[in-house]
């Protein structure tokens, strides 16, 4: 966290050395965000940055005196602690800081911390006059943030990262319209890290990612729906008590034996035995056996089995 104490307001790219840019994953502040895309292709400290922000691409995202500003960096111990240092520097090129359009349709609690979520969409797959002003995010139906609909690409800031009870729960989208109720988003895309595309999933929050990439594309939408592989994921939390969800993925229908094994080898409890179809899938283990008794505190491993393939993770219980 910084301050920026330069007299007159700049836009990031020229208060920022383009050196730190590149070590940066999200450059917060109170009334926008900007977030490095190449997080999601990021194998090296020197791959070139490709930004988006809150007022698009080239727009306005200017720092004022004594602002608050987060610098977000994945790097923790992998590049020298110099790399990480730097000061403003004042490139001469000033701007008048845009005042930012609040949103109207929806009621949340703004917080000093939130976590952002880059929305895709394709205003022209709305007919005209059909088109949505506004979206919000959602936990519970309670609402943690919105933004209004400028463009194609808005970064949404969703106000959960100084609550606890947030972490791994699913989030939800609404659109508002001028005329019309607003419209709940049943179906989106998520930029998978792994497989870098995006994959059709539900969205959660789990506290370490810098920000999310979402999708209301059609083309994504179907395109993601199936995965190229089948895998295993890791379950979240992890360590747990008492609950935890597993992912797994499946790219053809198959018959999955999804079982939980003690560190002796011995069958705990069998979560799945069935025919599965494509797609992308979780189930939650609530800690007990196959005669619903709480198990122990300790080291666990989840088998995924199907007619071709085995996958066996590790992970641990604590009370």
């Amino acid at each position: 966290l910084a301050g920026y104490y330069l007299r007159n307001s700049q836009d990031f790219f020229d208060a920022i050395p383009h050196e730190t840019l590149d070590l940066l994953t999200v450059v917060k502040t109170r009334n926008w965000v900007g977030c490095n895309l190449s997080y999601y292709n990021h194998n090296s400290k020197n791959q070139k940055s490709t930004w988006i922000s809150t007022h698009g691409t080239n727009g306005n995202n200017a720092f004022s005196y004594g602002e608050a500003v987060e610098l977000v960096t994945p790097y923790t111990g992998t590049v020298n602690a110099g790399d990480l240092t730097f000061e403003w520097q004042d490139s001469g090129q000033y701007v008048t800081p845009i005042i930012e359009e609040m949103p109207t349709c929806f009621d949340y609690e703004e917080q000093a911390g939130y976590y952002p979520i880059i929305i895709e969409m394709d205003l022209d797959e709305y007919e005209e006059g059909d088109k949505p002003i506004e979206i919000a995010v959602f936990i519970d139906n309670e609402c943690k943030g919105a933004e209004v609909i400028k463009s194609d690409d808005i970064i949404l800031k969703a106000y959960i990262v100084d609550d606890p009870d947030s972490l791994a729960q699913e989030l939800t989208f609404q659109l508002a319209y001028s005329y019309k109720s607003n419209k709940h988003i049943t179906e989106y895309a998520v930029m998978d890290k792994d497989e870098k595309r995006f994959v059709t999933k539900k969205l959660s929050y789990d506290g370490k990612t810098p920000y999310s990439i979402v999708s209301f594309r059609k083309d994504d939408i179907e395109e993601g729906a199936i995965p190229l592989q089948t895998a295993l994921k890791s379950n979240y939390p992890n360590p747990f008590n008492p609950t935890t969800t597993i992912n797994y993925n499946i790219a053809k229908e198959t018959r999955v034996d999804l079982s939980i094994y003690n560190i002796k080898g011995q069958k705990v409890k069998t979560l799945i035995n069935d025919k599965i179809k494509p797609g992308y899938h979780s189930v939650v283990w609530d800690g007990t056996d196959k005669n619903n008794r709480q198990v122990s505190s300790g080291v666990y491993f989840y088998k995924l089995k199907t007619k071709k393939e085995t996958f066996t993770r590790k992970m641990m219980m604590l009370k």
